[in-house]
């Protein structure tokens, strides 16, 4: 039971279960987001982005994990628009588009002037990801990265916040980021506060910091957002390929396995709309090149194309 499908339609054209999951958590104490282990296999993956190294030799940028990961979600977020959404004040506003943030660890890297504002973090956001090709997420995601190190964002919203925080003191930073928030709380000013920070949802890499530690293996990650500055439907924790002993065809092999952590807002989708999202996602990643193309170039749907199936090879 989803959002109305279009902008800001609400009230009697939701469902009933939507009205009601607006208000429930809204209690104090309420956590919205609902977190989702799961693992896949990784060797499909693995073989395209191979093939497609091979097929690039000596272009750059690389097409990496990330970056197709980044394009399998726009896809599967475009399949099951509902949790492509904002939930602004007591209303669920459906997004058009794709908006993916994904953070950039700044800690022993960057310019001095990222050294000078004293940066741990930056935010690369990539627009429009359910209808770019591969070549087009790793370009634009390159160019975010390079900007988050350099200290110049290429989102101008994240560099204001960025400034005032190396210049403001903290009780004057709250003040300035308490009327952001209100402001991206405000239906009045939902479309400039869509137009300033295009995101709908982040993909970050709990566990990434474990790395290959000798006897460790990464089994899963839980954690909550809180509803400021920006709301986003779903967040995506994906963390190193590691090798893993599964069941295939009843007897057990040893393969690649993705661990995913998706992280959804209740308000927005229930567990079953959130499985056909988790469905979607491992579908794109069993079989790249029919979604992306033997050659990384093959668009995506447009906005307008609505929910589809799997392309056509």
């Amino acid at each position: 039971m989803g959002a109305a499908q279009g902008r800001g339609r609400t009230g009697a054209e939701a469902s009933i279960i939507r009205k009601f999951t607006l208000w429930w958590f809204r209690q104090p104490g309420a956590i919205s987001h609902v977190s989702v282990n799961v693992q896949i296999d990784a060797g499909p993956m693995l073989a395209y982005l191979a093939a497609l190294a091979a097929q690039r030799a000596g272009q750059t940028p690389k097409i990496t994990v990330q970056h197709l990961l980044a394009g399998a979600i726009g896809r599967a977020l475009h399949a099951v628009p509902a949790a492509n959404a904002r939930v602004v004040g007591d209303h669920i506003v459906p997004q058009p588009h794709v908006g993916l943030a994904m953070p950039v660890n700044l800690l022993g890297r960057g310019a001095a002037e990222t050294a000078a504002e004293g940066a741990e973090l930056g935010m690369a956001i990539v627009e429009r990801v359910e209808s770019r090709n591969l070549v087009e997420i790793s370009a634009a995601t390159h160019r975010s990265v390079e900007g988050e190190r350099s200290g110049r964002s290429t989102n101008p919203f994240v560099g204001v916040v960025k400034r005032l925080g190396a210049q403001l003191p903290q009780p004057a930073l709250n003040v300035g980021l308490n009327l952001m928030a209100r402001g991206a709380r405000s239906r009045r000013l939902q479309r400039p506060a869509e137009a300033l920070l295009p995101v709908t949802a982040g993909l970050t890499n709990p566990g990434a910091a474990l790395g290959q530690a000798p006897g460790a293996r990464f089994m899963g990650a839980a954690f909550s957002l809180p509803n400021a500055l920006v709301q986003v439907g779903t967040v995506w924790g994906i963390t190193g390929v590691q090798d893993e002993v599964v069941a295939v065809a009843g007897r057990p092999e040893v393969r690649p396995m993705l661990p995913v952590l998706l992280l959804f807002d209740h308000r927005l989708i229930d567990g079953v709309r959130a499985g056909r999202l988790l469905h979607r996602f491992a579908e794109i990643l069993a079989v790249p090149a029919l979604w992306f193309g033997a050659d990384g170039a093959q668009p995506g749907p447009s906005p307008a194309a609505g929910a589809p199936g799997a392309p056509q090879p």
